[in-house]
C-alpha cells in the first residue's frame, strides 16, 4: 500500500495550500486520525511531516507483522525523522494498538464477531 499525498491530507485534517503550508514549516509535526466503527473496533492512521516537504504517513494495518507492527510510507520521496520523535510516534502507536486489541476482546466478548 502506497501513501499518498491525498491520503496524507485526509489524515490530517487539512486541504491544498493549508496542508503544503503545515510541511513547510521547519518543524517537524504529526497529526493522527482515530476511528471507531459501530462495533467499537479502532484503526489509527498519523502523518507525520519534518518541516521541511517531507512526509511519512503510519497506519496500524501491517500485513506482515498483524497487530505487533505498522505500515510506514513516505510521500513524495523522502521524509527526514529524528530518534526522538520514531519514538515518541511508537510509544503513541503501541498504546493506540493497545486500545485496538481491548476494543476488539470486548466486541469478542459481546458476541459480535459470532
Amino acid at each position: 500500500m502506497t501513501a499518498h499525498y491525498t491520503d496524507a491530507m485526509s489524515i490530517a485534517g487539512l486541504e491544498g495550500q493549508e496542508f503544503h503550508d503545515w510541511t513547510q514549516t521547519f518543524k517537524p509535526d504529526y497529526r493522527e486520525r482515530v476511528t471507531i466503527d459501530s462495533d467499537g473496533c479502532r484503526a489509527f492512521d498519523l502523518v507525520y511531516t519534518d518541516g521541511d516537504g517531507g512526509v511519512m504517513v503510519f497506519s496500524n494495518y501491517s500485513e506482515i507483522f498483524d497487530d505487533k507492527g505498522i505500515t510506514m510510507s513516505v510521500v513524495g520521496g523522502y521524509c527526514d525523522i529524528a530518534f526522538a520523535h520514531i519514538q515518541e510516534i511508537m510509544a503513541y502507536m503501541e498504546d493506540e494498538m493497545d486500545e485496538i486489541k481491548d476494543a476488539l476482546n470486548d466486541a469478542d466478548k459481546r458476541g459480535v464477531f459470532s
